[in-house]
C-alpha cells in the first residue's frame, strides 16, 4: 500500500516537472520600467524646477490613437514660435502674417480643437485608455511597471499651459514608445513658451 501511495506521487511529480518545462518562458509577461524625470522651465532667474501635480499617462497602441495628429500640433507650436521671434524682429508683434515655411496661428488653432477632442476621450475613464499612469511629487521622478508592447507615452504638465485650444489649462508632451527591454528612461521638460529665448 505505501509502495502505491509512493510509486503515485512519484508519478504526479515528474508529470508536474514535465508540463512545468515544457511552458515556454516567454508566456510569462516581461515588464520594463519607464523611468525618468518631469520639469519645467519657469524663468532666467529660477530655471528648472520639478513639475510637481503633473502626471504621465501610458496608453496601448491598440487603442488607435491618432499621435500623427500630436506630433503635427508639437511641431507646429514649435514652427509657430519660431515665426514669432522672427516677426518680433522683423515686424514687431504683427500677430496676422503668415511666412513660407511656418504655419500661421488659425491653423494651429484648428489643430489644437481636433487634438483636444481626441484628449478628452482619452481622460474619460469610461473608455480605459489609459493603462497606468503616475502623478509627479516634490523630486520630479516617475516610474511605471509597464508590460511589454508598443505604446503613447503622454504628459500632462501642472504648472505649463498655452494659448491653444488643447492647451489652455495644461501642456502636453506625447512620445511613441515600443517596450521590449527591462528599463527605459524618458524625460519629459515643459521650456519656456516666450517669443524673446
Amino acid at each position: 500500500m505505501k509502495d502505491n501511495l509512493h510509486q503515485a506521487t512519484l508519478i504526479v511529480a515528474i508529470t508536474a516537472l514535465i508540463v512545468m518545462c515544457t511552458i515556454p518562458c516567454n508566456t510569462i509577461a516581461q515588464t520594463c520600467k519607464v523611468q525618468g524625470v518631469v520639469r519645467y522651465y519657469q524663468n532666467d532667474f529660477v530655471g528648472w524646477k520639478p513639475d510637481v501635480g503633473a502626471e504621465v499617462w501610458v496608453v496601448p497602441k491598440s487603442k488607435k490613437y491618432p499621435t500623427r495628429l500630436w506630433l503635427e500640433y508639437q511641431d507646429q507650436c514649435e514652427r509657430w514660435l519660431q515665426y514669432r521671434k522672427l516677426a518680433k524682429y522683423a515686424y514687431g508683434y504683427q500677430k496676422s502674417m503668415e511666412v513660407s515655411g511656418f504655419v500661421g496661428e488659425d491653423s494651429l488653432l484648428t489643430l489644437s480643437g481636433e487634438i483636444l477632442l481626441q484628449r478628452l476621450y482619452i481622460e474619460n475613464e469610461e473608455n480605459k485608455c489609459i493603462l497606468k499612469q503616475a502623478l509627479i511629487t516634490g523630486d520630479g521622478d516617475y516610474a511605471i511597471n509597464v508590460p511589454y508592447g508598443r505604446y503613447y507615452i503622454i504628459c500632462k504638465s501642472a504648472n505649463k499651459k498655452r494659448h491653444t485650444l488643447l492647451e489652455m489649462e495644461n501642456r502636453y508632451l506625447i512620445y511613441e514608445v515600443t517596450l521590449n527591454s527591462k528599463s527605459k528612461i524618458l524625460n519629459f521638460e515643459f521650456d519656456a513658451d516666450r517669443i524673446d529665448r
